[in-house]
């Protein structure tokens, strides 16, 4: 769900495997605006059918070409390798999975899920943290809390040490992955382990990346 204005602001919604997103930009004199655009989302989505019907062929037009690239054919087949394949981390969506899918199921979905006890809530910006507490305890202090939801049940069952190879012809290069199960987030140095994983090899300004390839020239 995106909401665009003149006013240059947005608020979007996102999701993974086991984490859903709301997320609000604005200038500062028009928060108070789009703060009630984004509660009202989070709280009384409305799942419109023909929102509703785009985002299913946009799903399965992604089916349709999700092995035209190889990066994404070997996260998704390593995920099967570390987690097992009937893990919901290695699930993928199928034409008959995503057809499945009703408005009442998004519905039923939120009422089950979105509630303020499972919430975290960060704001970062140009305002005075006093009246921004204040305004987030008028918009969120009388929504009711959600029930204790059931302990998960995740079984992990990853595939045998070995060497593994999704032969691709009609491509000129390769991509390798090297996995094994790690922790979780239960795990109290969690936070530790991502800083650490993020500092040492997340992307392009990690210390491994710019050793390896900035400073070698590997």
């Amino acid at each position: 769900v995106l909401f665009r204005s003149v006013r240059a602001a947005k608020v979007e919604t996102g999701g993974g495997p086991d984490s859903t997103s709301i997320s609000l930009s604005c200038m500062k004199g028009d928060f108070d605006d789009v703060f009630k655009v984004f509660v009202d989302l989070l709280q009384n989505p409305e799942f419109r059918a023909d929102k509703l019907d785009l985002a299913q062929k946009q799903a399965q037009d992604s089916i349709s070409r999700r092995n035209d690239d190889i990066g994404a054919i070997a996260a998704r087949e390593t995920a099967k390798l570390a987690y097992g394949p009937d893990n919901p981390y290695a699930r993928e969506p199928e034409y008959s999975t995503i057809a499945a899918i009703t408005r009442q199921d998004l519905i039923d979905w939120h009422k089950t899920y979105v509630h303020p006890n499972r919430i975290v809530l960060g704001l970062s910006g140009d305002f005075d943290a006093a009246v921004m507490e204040a305004k987030l305890r008028a918009a969120f202090e009388a929504w009711p809390r959600g029930s204790k939801l059931p302990k998960e049940d995740i079984h992990y069952q990853p595939a045998k040490t070995g060497y593994y190879l999704i032969p691709k012809e009609d491509v000129n290069q390769s991509n390798i992955h090297m996995v094994g199960l790690g922790t979780t987030r239960r795990n109290a140095d969690y936070y530790a382990i991502s800083v650490f994983n993020e500092a040492f090899g997340g992307g392009f300004s990690s210390r491994l990346f710019n050793d390896i390839r900035t400073k070698r020239g590997l």
